[in-house]
Order: structure tokens, then C-alpha cells, then sequence
């Protein structure tokens, strides 16, 4: 090792170097090196740190600072702060409740796949919250929260076949298969 990088760590310094498209941190506390990836654009680190803020990990509790860098992160297609930016807006939680703008999250997280965005999804369809009411988009979106072992979406396909006509109920499982078939084939 060099002296000087020796010394810069005996110090505590935190160095951050880009090599190529990567960024390369040393020396930095999990907090200090989260935040620099985050600021280069990182969108996992950018959730991680609004991870940090909203449950006040190795920083004071801040629900406005999370939700800078989950949405920062969800521009950037990062599946986890969609839905985290759902579930705040679905919950006023730091925001006021905006059951539209809670849909478009949830939507964005649920096309890639996320079995929480899939079920709230279908709950919204289902109540008609940030939504027109469809029994048909519900069942199909809260069958694919099934289909991911879901037992609360189990649950609630059960409750909307009631509710259903049986050609209902066909369309629905024709679109699930629809979807699971596109978006399977995506990950081949």
C-alpha cells in the first residue's frame, strides 16, 4: 500500500475514484459510500439510502430525504422505491394521500415483476382507488401476486371470484397467462 493511502485511511478519509462508467469508494462508512454511489446515480444505492432515511439507519429519520432518493432511484426503473413511492402515496406517509399518483407507482413495479405492487394493484382495481373499479384487471394483477405465493392474494382471488362472472373470471386468467408469457420470456 502506498503511504499516502495508508494515511488517508489511518485518517478516516474517504476517497472516491472513477475508473470506466464505475464509481470505486474506499475508506467510507457504509453511510459515506452509500451517499457518494447514490450522488453519481447509482439507482440501487439511491434506494438504500432512502432506505437509511425513512427508518433513521446511521442517519436522523427523515421521510422527505427518502423520498428525494426512492424517487430519484424509481425515474431510473429501479422496481423497489416504485413501489416504496406507491406505498407512500397509497398512505400519506410524509405526502399528502394521493391514490392516483400511488396507481402509477404501484403500476411501474408491478410490470417488473414486484408481488406487493401486484397486490395493491389489484386491491386498487378492486375498491376502485386511483382507479376506475375492474374486477377483471383486479383478479388478473392479484392472481399474479398469487402466483408468487402470495396467501393475502390467494385469499382475495378467492373473495373477487365471487364477485365475478365466470367469463369474467376466463378473461382474467387469459391476460395473468398473457402477461406471465411476455414478461417471462423477457427474462430468458
Amino acid at each position: 500500500m502506498h503511504e499516502r493511502s495508508r494515511i488517508n485511511l489511518e485518517l478516516g478519509l474517504c476517497i472516491s475514484l472513477v475508473v470506466g462508467s464505475a464509481l470505486l469508494v474506499f475508506g467510507c462508512s457504509e453511510l459515506e459510500m452509500t451517499k457518494r454511489m447514490a450522488e453519481s446515480g447509482d439507482a440501487e444505492a439511491q434506494y438504500e439510502l432512502g432506505l437509511m432515511y425513512a427508518f433513521g439507519e446511521d442517519v436522523a429519520e427523515d421521510k422527505t430525504e427518502a423520498m428525494k432518493w426512492w424517487r430519484k432511484a424509481a425515474e431510473q426503473g429501479n422496481a423497489f422505491s416504485q413501489h416504496n413511492l406507491g406505498w407512500v402515496y397509497d398512505n400519506g406517509v410524509g405526502v399528502a394521500e394521493d391514490d392516483v399518483e400511488a396507481v402509477k407507482w404501484y403500476r411501474k413495479a408491478a410490470e417488473q415483476g414486484v408481488v406487493w405492487s401486484q397486490f395493491n394493484l389489484g386491491v386498487a382495481y378492486r375498491v376502485g382507488e386511483g382507479v376506475a373499479r375492474d374486477p377483471v384487471l383486479a383478479h388478473m394483477w392479484t392472481s399474479l401476486a398469487s402466483s408468487q405465493g402470495s396467501e393475502g392474494a390467494l385469499a382475495n382471488v378467492k373473495i373477487l371470484e365471487k364477485e365475478m362472472t365466470q367469463a369474467q373470471i376466463a378473461q382474467a386468467e387469459r391476460m395473468a397467462r398473457k402477461w406471465l408469457k411476455e414478461h417471462l420470456s423477457k427474462q430468458d
